[in-house]
């Protein structure tokens, strides 16, 4: 019995679907579960690969598995043809299920001559664009867009919808109307597979590139991908054709073929299969149903003799691989490196894991920022995959303890203050080994809010890390002590419930200090903003007025962030003139606006809309969950004194 290749793909298909719908439901059941999607897209790895080669670095999005994904789907192009896109790839998979539709309604159609040849340029463009961004901003530019990555993530913050949901429509409707309207014409993926399986006639434009280099002419990495795209259109529109890569192909036998044309009917592509003993076109992802829809025995074949049931079995094992390769090789997301060649081979390397702040490419480059103000250090490597970095250092001009220090970053955490300005707050010192970060600084906060009587927290170096917490003077140090020995924490974040394992461990006994005054607390660490929003404006002219509203998580330091996308946010109103928070009798935020220009009803609704427009350094504007809370409605400050006063201060 024959083995059946379009059944071996089509299991390989419903297999991806099902991991991917399970995924879905996952995250739909738990708050806690979270998935990145595009985690193992091999198209995301080619630009992962792309701007770790020009700039040495990968941003948080850009991961070493998508880059052993990429190499493995260059691998099969190379070796087999396009087998990710018949094989695995979800928006192939659903196109050419659109394109039945199609069909079947006999509303489908296939596009031949110059309308079909001009269309092809649309996905080399596409590439172009995608690589350009994603390299020049360490970012995955195809995230803005691609399909697959918008509706699974369910148009998550990376996803610009004027140009996602375009892509999804056309996908959608050019698919059943347009044989494979997606892949052919839309795909960057598909121009990028078709660049490496012409990858002979690449040779020269990289040839030239590296040569020019050579000789001093300092040649920008968008040249080679400009010289490299437009040759892979030209070659797909002039010649619409591989040649010698991949080495295996459909092969077709006339003397036993009986020209029923069955294999040119089902062939999604819509290449002619009966015209060609050989089938180079460049269309061919190897899907195999002609092979599998043949009614003469042998007259299709891979080569005359290659086992039908290898383009899956090559499928599975370079996806394992990719796998098995990823898991063991982590490649830097930054490499900042910042002493001479000489400097750096007497370096020595100090490496510390566990650092959960160094998360993403933003983080990683704030860390290099604070390292190389230490005297002694040559530069750094970090890896977000592992929390670790590695720091290149001077043994002669600093130590490890040194550098320890300098990584640490002390924290001012503030929660609330008594109630009773007279009431006496008690200083209680703990030692605290495991403690690494602002991560670790952020869960203990999170445990200490969780007991009643609790004000706030700071952390002061040390090995091991010194924790002051200031509390209510009922509270028993062994309470302390107990609260931080928990193994876990759940708390919330952006409405949503998340646990988190934790192992700090207390050494030695709690030490209390003495006692100070809630004033003495607020000084200490409640974390005040002031930020005039028009400084142009001149209030001595206009009817302003301030409107104060009561803000629990102002003054709090992991509030910040949240509090500048608000100030951001509020920035896009031209009735608003300043932002302050500050403690009276309570933590309250007050805002400085102009009243015949802005109500205190719009401000109300402002500060409390659901998602924030803010506006970031790099010109892009996005839409933020907003994570403040403002449970009551505030007032207007009457008193003309104290109203400019505020913005004055």
């Amino acid at each position: 019995m024959n083995y059946n290749s379009d059944n071996g793909r089509r299991i390989l298909q419903w297999a991806v679907l099902a991991v991917i719908s399970f995924l879905l439901i996952r995250t739909w059941i738990d708050d806690q579960f979270l998935v990145d999607f595009e985690a193992y897209c091999p198209f995301g790895g080619m630009q992962a690969l792309s701007s770790f080669w020009v700039s040495g670095s990968l941003a948080c999005t850009m991961t070493s598995t998508q880059i052993f994904m990429g190499l493995a789907l260059i691998a099969g192009v190379v070796l087999m043809s396009k087998l990710f896109c018949s094989h695995v790839c979800p928006l192939g998979t659903i196109t050419e299920w659109l394109g039945k539709l199609g069909r079947k309604l006999k509303a489908s159609l296939t596009l031949k001559g110059w309308p079909d040849r001009l269309l092809r340029s649309l996905k080399y463009l596409l590439l172009f664009l995608v690589f350009y961004f994603s390299v020049s901003s360490s970012e995955l530019f195809c995230k803005t867009f691609d399909p697959y990555y918008a509706l699974t993530s369910g148009f998550g913050h990376d996803v610009v919808l004027k140009y996602a949901l375009p892509a999804i429509g056309l996908m959608i409707i050019g698919s059943v109307f347009i044989r494979q309207f997606w892949c052919k014409y839309l795909c960057p993926l598909g121009a990028a597979t078709n660049i490496f399986g012409n990858a002979i006639w690449m040779l020269p434009v990289i040839v030239l590139f590296l040569l020019l280099n050579l000789l001093g002419w300092g040649v920008s990495w968008i040249w080679l991908l400009a010289g490299i795209v437009i040759t892979g259109a030209i070659l797909e529109i002039s010649r619409m054709r591989f040649d010698i890569l991949p080495p295996i192909k459909i092969t077709r036998v006339t003397n036993s073929c009986n020209d029923c044309k069955r294999c040119d009917r089902v062939c999604p592509m819509d290449i002619p299969v009966s015209k060609s003993e050989t089938i180079h076109h460049i269309d061919c992802h190897l899907c195999n149903r002609c092979i599998s829809a043949c009614h003469e025995r042998n007259s299709l074949q891979l080569n005359h003799k290659t086992p039908r049931w290898t383009p899956v079995a090559l499928t599975l094992l370079l996806a394992v691989v990719g796998l098995a390769f990823a898991s063991k090789v982590e490649l830097p997301t930054i490499q900042e490196l910042w002493a001479s060649e000489d400097q750096l081979q007497r370096a020595e390397i100090y490496s510390q894991s566990g650092l959960k702040n160094v998360k993403c490419y933003g983080s990683s480059m704030a860390f290099a920022s604070q390292m190389r103000q230490v005297e002694g250090v040559l530069g750094v490597k970090t890896y977000v995959g592992s929390n670790t970095v590695e720091v290149y250092y001077d043994s002669q001009k600093v130590d490890t303890h040194e550098l320890r220090q300098a990584m640490f970053q002390p924290m001012q955490l503030f929660f609330t203050a008594p109630a009773d300005p007279k009431e006496p707050i008690i200083v209680t010192s703990m030692k605290i080994e495991r403690f690494f970060d602002t991560f670790d600084g952020y869960y203990l906060s999170q445990l200490m809010q969780q007991q009643s009587g609790i004000y706030g927290l700071e952390t002061v170096y040390g090995e091991p890390v010194l924790v002051k917490i200031y509390h209510d003077p009922e509270l028993s140090s062994e309470v302390l002590v107990r609260l931080a020995s928990k193994k876990q924490v759940s708390y919330t974040s952006g409405g949503q419930q998340y646990t988190q394992k934790i192992d700090f461990q207390v050494k030695d006994d709690p030490e209390r200090e003495a006692q100070i005054s809630r004033n003495v607390l607020i000084q200490r660490l409640f974390r005040a903003t002031h930020q005039i929003l028009r400084p142009e404006q001149d209030i001595n002219n206009i009817p302003y007025r301030v409107y104060e509203i009561e803000m629990p998580q102002a003054g709090q330091s992991q509030s910040q962030r949240a509090i500048s996308f608000l100030i951001s946010h509020l920035s896009q109103y031209q009735g608003v003139i300043s932002f302050k928070t500050m403690f009276t009798d309570r933590p309250v935020a007050r805002i400085g606006f102009n009243s015949e220009r802005v109500t205190s009803e719009q401000l109300l609704q402002w500060l409390r809309s659901e998602s924030l427009t803010v506006q970031f350094r790099d010109g892009s504007v996005r839409q933020i969950p907003n994570s403040l809370e403002f449970p009551h409605a505030g007032q207007i400050i009457e008193n003309p004194s104290l109203a400019k006063a505020e913005v004055s201060s």
